[in-house]
């Protein structure tokens, strides 16, 4: 079976699209051959793309999450990774569109009704000022929110990701997908990042690909040289089944100067 079309539709501003690969494996589009989801409907806790995998680098400096908020929905590759290996935690997902929301729903397996997933229909920014997020806070971020320039304009501002760091816990950590076709946003993206976060910033790239993982946390991140963090790598492997070895191995400072992080 050849690659065929599922969907195409309007969707604000932009076109979505569904794929099927021979394979089974779905994938969705904004307008661009960019993928935004891959997975097979059938094992889609599964991640396939590189860059999904690079994000949940993340449980490195925290494995045992209880609140997750995924800033963008996609397709719901993460929501069901997280739900499939930690189904105790709960999960807020915030996502503007709502045909991709029917889209996951309907092409990408996301259930209709889930107790340990939320979603909310909202602009990022509009969504941290809800009562929602005003709420408890949250043990892992994860900004995915992209059309097919790259980084939606909210989520390069420095007051986002302030806002983001004053609903994590102490413990808690922030992974965005960087991509752009534009340097210049990624590294004003890597700028605000360091500025309201305090450095180092990780930053993790899937072999071969344009796109990055960016970690943080509200006072900078550990070395990641320790023998405690080595030990935890690999009980994660054992545990999700992926390369966070090396993960742990390839995080990289996105810049060797000091800051102060949030107070």
């Amino acid at each position: 079976m050849a690659r065929r079309i599922l969907f195409r539709g309007e969707a604000g501003d932009g076109v979505i699209e569904v794929l099927q690969e021979a394979s089974g494996v779905r994938t969705l589009h904004f307008g661009t051959g960019s993928k935004q989801t891959a997975l097979h409907p059938e094992t889609p806790h599964r991640l396939i793309l590189p860059y999904t995998r690079a994000l949940t680098a993340a449980l490195l400096f925290n494995p045992e999450p209880r609140r997750i908020l995924l800033i963008g929905l996609g397709g719901g590759a993460l929501a069901h990774f997280f739900r499939h290996h930690f189904p105790e935690a709960v999960i807020d997902a915030v996502e503007r569109c709502p045909r991709v929301v029917a889209v996951a729903r309907e092409f990408f397996a996301l259930p209709e009704e889930d107790p340990g997933l939320r979603i909310h229909l909202a602009e990022a920014q509009t969504f941290l000022e809800t009562d929602i997020a005003r709420g408890p806070s949250w043990d892992l971020v994860l900004a995915d929110a992209y059309d097919a320039q790259g980084p939606a304009d909210a989520t390069l501002d420095r007051g986002f990701y302030r806002a983001l760091g004053a609903r994590l816990e102490t413990n808690g950590v922030l992974a965005a997908n960087l991509w752009s076709g534009r340097r210049n946003r990624v590294k004003r993206t890597l700028r605000g990042l360091e500025a309201s976060y305090g450095r180092p910033v990780y930053v993790l790239r899937p072999r071969g690909k344009a796109n990055m993982a960016a970690l943080a946390k509200r006072e900078g991140m550990p070395e990641p040289g320790s023998e405690e963090l080595r030990q935890r790598a690999k009980v994660l492997e054992a545990r999700v089944g992926l390369d966070y070895p090396g993960y742990l191995e390839g995080l990289r400072p996105a810049s060797g100067r000091p800051a102060r992080g949030l107070g």
